[in-house]
């Protein structure tokens, strides 16, 4: 039987936080179709050091038919080149494909690698599937849509694939990987990610989704979702499950019937999600709020983004400071911890802009004592959205000339509107940030790191209350603690 190597690059310290790596999803959801009559070989770099002698032994064992790779933004790519590289220099016949957002997004910067033959862009169960039964046959497959390639000089871009109906999809094939080493401790439960539903469709100006899935939101039947998380519990033992949804809060009916079932089941398991809209929490009544606290809701991550009304109007956010404090005294009430991502960096973003980001963030610690947020993150221009193209043609934002703008990781350094003063202190901010808020207790299962972030966690409030980033002696004990994660 012919086989396809999958390739899952090493995220970078956020996995190594995490107590074991979290679920290939973008793999299996590529091998959903092709595992049902090929043999499916997934190398993760995340657990196997020794993943180059992997990659050798399957590519000189024979009878490849492609090479995928998945990739995320930052040291991720440079990892995916290195093992591109690897199968073009020693089996230059076999196709290295890409897939993933990044890959999505920078399709063209992908391919000017040239060691790269085929990127899939968008969802890829389908155009994966297709593709690889193309190539198994020596036919053309430049008809496909949904990939992007090399034509002689050109580059080509096909017309993307159609939302694909989750219902029909096959599930997902966890038998070709170990289960059990995918459980990262979540408020020290085992858990597992899970996605319910694809897409958003509200449209924020500096999200991906609006190209990479459009603002197209389709979810799998609630009778499915059930089922499966069923299936999961039993089968693997899992715990909690983490809801990699883009909004799963979009169809609010829809989820109500999920925590129905999952009551009326006995399931008990406890879940939370990546990704809640305020305005859909603040909207849900108190009802609503115990139905999903009774089937397992303990915690809920919130795009807040930004506490400056000028930054909010740059970003189209309707949120108010009242609305978010709001949403904040709610979760208190019923017991649910809210976790809430911030931004910073944004064009034409002022101190004072950054101030009230920071004031708000303080707020809601302060008035919810389980409350986290997000480090400050740096606010990441993807092309194609329409802050990327203000930011291009007015503030000095340079066009992507290969994938080295992506490799860096998009950070402080590459956003030309800030000073070297403006630099400096945001990136102090992120990585005390990390430290001021008990979130480490959800994300790690490691006593030494949630012993270090306690002990660190007064003077990282204090520098961040007083934006005092004077004499960061921390700052390379928190390099050299990112590295040395790896080996706990």
């Amino acid at each position: 039987m012919k086989k396809i190597i999958l390739f899952q690059t090493d995220v970078g310290y956020y996995c190594d936080v995490l107590s074991s790596p979290d679920l290939p999803l973008g793999l299996l959801k590529a091998a959903s179709f092709l595992s049902q009559d090929h043999k499916i070989i997934i190398i993760d770099a995340r657990l196997d050091r020794k993943w180059k002698n992997t990659l050798d032994k399957e590519l000189r064992a024979g009878e490849v038919i492609c090479v995928g790779v998945t990739v995320m933004l930052g040291s991720s790519i440079k990892q995916g080149l290195e093992a591109s590289a690897y199968v073009k220099k020693y089996f230059p016949d076999i196709k290295v494909i890409w897939g993933g957002k990044n890959s999505t997004l920078a399709a063209e910067d992908t391919l000017k690698e040239r060691i790269i033959d085929i990127v899939v862009r968008g969802e890829a169960e389908e155009v994966f599937d297709k593709l690889v039964r193309k190539l198994e046959k020596g036919k053309s497959y430049t008809d496909i849509k949904g990939i992007s390639f090399i034509n002689g000089l050109n580059f080509v871009h096909n017309p993307m694939s159609q939302p694909l109906n989750l219902d029909e999809l096959p599930r997902l094939p966890y038998e070709l990987i170990d289960v059990r080493k995918y459980q990262p401790k979540m408020g020290g439960r085992r858990s597992l990610n899970y996605e319910s539903s694809r897409g958003c469709p509200i449209g924020c100006p500096f999200c991906y989704n609006n190209i990479s899935r459009g603002r197209i939101w389709r979810g799998l039947s609630t009778a499915k979702v059930i089922n499966d998380i069923l299936l999961l519990k039993e089968k693997y033992g899992v715990e909690h499950i983490y809801f990699v949804d883009d909004n799963l809060f979009c169809d609010i009916e829809r989820l109500k019937e999920i925590a129905c079932g999952l009551i009326r089941n006995k399931c008990e398991i406890s879940w939370d999600t990546q990704g809640a809209c305020l305005r859909d929490v603040d909207a849900l009544t108190d009802a609503e709020l115990q139905l999903l606290k009774d089937s397992g809701l303990v915690r809920l991550a919130i795009g807040v983004q930004t506490g400056s009304d000028n930054i909010r109007k740059l970003i189209e956010s309707s949120l108010t400071d009242t609305m978010v404090l709001g949403v904040n005294e709610k979760l208190k009430k019923f017991n649910i911890k809210p976790h809430y991502y911030f931004m910073m960096a944004f064009p034409g973003e002022t101190q004072e802009d950054r101030m009230a980001t920071v004031r708000l963030a303080l707020n809601l610690l302060k008035n919810n004592r389980q409350a986290t947020t997000s480090s400050f993150f740096c606010f990441a221009p993807w092309p194609g959205t329409r802050l990327f193209e203000l930011a291009q043609s007015e503030y000095g934002l340079k066009k992507p000339k290969g994938l080295s703008y992506w490799i860096r990781e998009w950070d402080f350094s590459a956003a030309p509107w800030l000073t070297d003063k403006d630099k400096f202190l945001l990136h102090n901010l992120f990585l005390v940030s990390m430290f001021y808020d008990n979130k480490s207790d959800w994300y790690s299962d490691s006593r030494i790191v949630k012993f270090i972030s306690a002990l660190y966690r007064p003077l990282a409030k204090y520098r961040v209350q007083n934006m005092n980033f004077n004499y960061m002696f921390e700052a390379k004990l928190i390099s050299w603690g990112k590295a040395a994660l790896k080996y706990f």
